[in-house]
């Protein structure tokens, strides 16, 4: 039955792939990539062979297991008696695949402005991130959305609510953040708005010396975990779970 299931679910990527191969370039850039269908695949055998329940997570490319929102979320997950498998995808695609709820089971985090009729918000938020510029111009120092326009910015295609707070302003979408921040560091861009701590540990690492990162912040959310329709009985349970474990850290805190 589970080599049954997982055939069935290679499937589904196969076509989602297939209706995707008309979109234009920028769209199939975050629909079709071998690497984006063969983390889809391993995905699916991995939870095939699995001896528990497994549910999957889809996340950001650059999001980790070690990043504070899975921690969480899989903790939560775990005390219920699910096991959680974290899978990467271009953010578009991974908010994608969970409203379809067939690869999917569950977003890791976005804020409370998205909207669907597939996912159901877990209703504690447990994290934060915020709207941070990065730029090539050292002058530049941007304190609203607003003085962003006229320059060149990039976005992360599926970062919806930073979309929104541009507007009219026109924008560009990137795959990837390591795509964004070399596209500003050659010049193809003037400014890139990311989440923060998401784009933080790439930027280190990239040590790009013409690349600057804009203080303060322009904005910043909390953050909600987001789980399929399909999964409904499991909301009252995740969002008590969720709730004790914020209780705790806090407490530890203190």
């Amino acid at each position: 039955m589970k080599v049954l299931l997982a055939l069935l679910l290679v499937t589904s990527v196969l076509a989602a792939a297939k209706l995707h191969s008309n979109t234009t370039e920028s769209d199939s850039s975050v629909y079709l990539t071998p690497d984006v269908d063969n983390a889809i695949v391993d995905s699916i055998q991995s939870r095939s062979t699995s001896t528990k329940p497994t549910l999957v997570i889809g996340s950001m490319t650059e999001v980790s297991e070690s990043h504070r929102t899975f921690q969480i979320v899989s903790e939560a997950y775990r005390n219920l008696g699910y096991e959680v498998e974290l899978l990467n995808l271009p953010y578009a695609r991974s908010w994608y695949e969970s409203n379809r709820g067939r690869i999917i089971d569950a977003e890791l985090a976005r804020t409370n402005e998205v909207i669907s009729d597939g996912m159901i918000r877990i209703q504690v938020p447990y994290h934060y991130t915020s709207a941070v510029a990065y730029t090539n111009d050292p002058d530049f120092k941007p304190t609203s959305w607003e003085q962003l326009a006229g320059r060149r910015i990039d976005l992360v295609a599926g970062t919806n609510v930073l979309a929104s707070r541009l507007g009219d302003i026109p924008w560009n979408p990137v795959t990837t953040i390591e795509q964004g921040f070399r596209r500003l560091a050659n010049g193809r861009s003037e400014v890139f708005v990311v989440p923060g701590d998401i784009a933080a540990p790439v930027f280190e690492e990239m040590n790009l010396p013409n690349v600057y990162l804009v203080q303060p912040d322009l904005e910043r959310w909390e953050l909600y975990h987001y789980i399929h329709k399909s999964h409904e009985d499991l909301v009252e349970p995740l969002t008590e779970q969720i709730r004790e474990i914020i209780s705790r850290d806090q407490y530890a805190q203190h």
